[in-house]
């Protein structure tokens, strides 16, 4: 149907963000796919390099002392996780961690506006990615969009009737369209993160030290929702472990961190976003979530921007020209290695692929690769004596200034080679099976592909030059 003849459009997730979150000059950017199918900020205009492509408002930013006022809100409406009661069964259930406090309350921020759709941070929760075969999460997520979107609707037809009564044929339309949304949307992109992995899916990546520190976590977090969720009377928890671990997922994945030293804002709006005082007990953000940012994706080598926090918010310049169709992108960390993308992030990132290998309870191997037609060479030996670990640091020669010392080089290649051959062989035994539509199965034999490749070239190389110094 229509208003005055006109079609009511149906509002896509990035508009209903925008014009939730004040952004102005959204008409710079739309939500689209690039080349590898994933989801993404693409330009509808060229950018030039220093151009502010878009400014998110403060008043926007989610961060610890947001999520308090959240859960506030919600308990004061006699609905919600009060923050008076859950923020000290966290602290204690976290045993004072910062950074799991953190991630815990935000977390719960996350699961009121999941449970209560009308909630101030709704639209944002509808953006978010679903789970999917866990109804207590996508269902929610689904109910959420189509409550926004419904609302929306009523008050676009609203503003072009003038604020009049609006006719039974419009109104049939906009509960039709929430209908279709709750009957056959899939909101967005399905959440692929190791946290909701199994031990099995864990396994197919062949790295133990990421298995180990995973089971870890998902045995914590389990742990504190125990201690949260079903020490109550209740027969049903306030909130289900798939859903407890998703919020935890989407916080992990998707949180950016602000460093103080570089605001230009003033500290006290600083402290407003990230910083809450809790009966004595400073707490202060890990990180913030940030709507419409967090859709950007990750790229080391070509990215194209960078986060600015400015005294009205936080701006997406762009660092480099972007053409119209091009993707907007950003570092998310200049060195992390795949370990840390994967447990972190939830993706394999290749550009630059480093690893750090253990090859023994005391030797560790810090692999990079760069460049795929440079030759790999020890660089570097680190000893940490409280740890009794020597670490071996392998470079492609692209982005190294300086190298051991020839002595130094021969003493040790030898060994830094055997070390490769023998995680390369741990890394072998893993299964190879062929890829399927399952994301955490991609992902994970994904994962193990390039720790193989990168030892394998390492392992190549180092050889070449161990013989090369044997038969000098």
């Amino acid at each position: 149907m229509n208003v005055e003849g006109e079609q009511i459009e149906t509002p896509s997730i990035l508009k209903l963000l925008c014009d939730w979150s004040h952004i102005v000059d959204s008409c710079k950017f739309e939500l689209g796919f690039n080349e590898h199918g994933h989801r993404g900020l693409l330009a509808c205009q060229p950018i030039e390099a220093g151009e502010t492509v878009f400014v998110l408002p403060f008043s926007h930013v989610l961060g610890i002392a947001a999520a308090q006022r959240i859960m506030d809100q919600e308990a004061s409406k006699g609905r919600g996780m009060d923050a008076e009661h859950f923020m000290a069964n966290i602290i204690v259930a976290c045993q004072g961690d910062d950074t799991r406090i953190w991630c815990c309350v935000m977390s719960c921020a996350l699961l009121c506006g999941l449970r209560y759709p009308l909630s101030a941070w709704g639209p944002y929760i509808s953006s978010l990615p679903h789970l999917s075969g866990l109804d207590t999460v996508e269902q929610a997520l689904r109910r959420t969009h189509a409550l926004t979107v419904r609302i929306h609707m009523k008050e676009a037809a609203r503003e072009r009737n003038n604020g009049s009564k609006l006719s039974q044929d419009v109104l049939r339309h906009i509960k039709q369209t929430r209908d279709d949304i709750l009957a056959k949307q899939r909101i967005n992109d399905e959440l692929n993160h190791v946290l909701l992995w199994t031990d099995e899916e864990l396994k197919r990546t062949g790295d133990v030290t990421l298995q180990q520190l995973v089971i870890q976590d998902q045995g914590w977090l389990e742990q504190v929702w125990r201690q949260l969720f079903t020490d109550s009377e209740e027969e049903q928890p306030l909130v289900s472990l798939p859903s407890w671990m998703w919020a935890h997922a989407v916080v992990r994945s998707r949180a950016v961190g602000l460093l103080e030293q570089d605001l230009d804002a003033p500290r006290a709006l600083f402290d407003s976003i990230g910083k809450v005082n809790y009966q004595g007990y400073t707490l202060q953000s890990a990180g913030v979530l940030l709507p419409v940012l967090d859709m950007i994706n990750h790229d080391t080598e070509l990215h194209n921007t960078k986060l600015e926090v400015r005294p009205d918010g936080i701006a997406l310049v762009a660092t480099a020209k972007v053409d119209t169709g091009d993707e907007f992108l950003f570092d998310y960390h200049a060195h992390g290695t795949l370990r840390f993308f994967l447990r972190s992030y939830g993706f394999v990132a290749n550009t630059p692929c480093r690893q750090v290998f253990r090859a023994s309870r005391c030797i560790e191997l810090d692999i990079t690769a760069n460049a795929s037609t440079s030759m790999m060479q020890l660089i570097k030996i680190d000893y940490f004596p409280s740890s009794q670990r020597l670490v071996f640091v392998i470079d492609d020669l692209s982005d190294v200034d300086g190298q051991l010392p020839l002595h130094e080089m021969m003493k040790y290649q030898t060994l830094a080679c055997n070390c490769c051959r023998i995680v390369m062989l741990d890394y072998e035994r893993s299964p190879k099976d062929e890829m399927n539509s399952y994301s955490s199965i991609e992902t994970a034999i994904e994962y193990q592909k390039a720790c193989l490749q990168l030892l394998q070239r390492a392992y190549q190389d180092l050889s070449v030059v161990c013989n090369f110094l044997s038969d000098g």
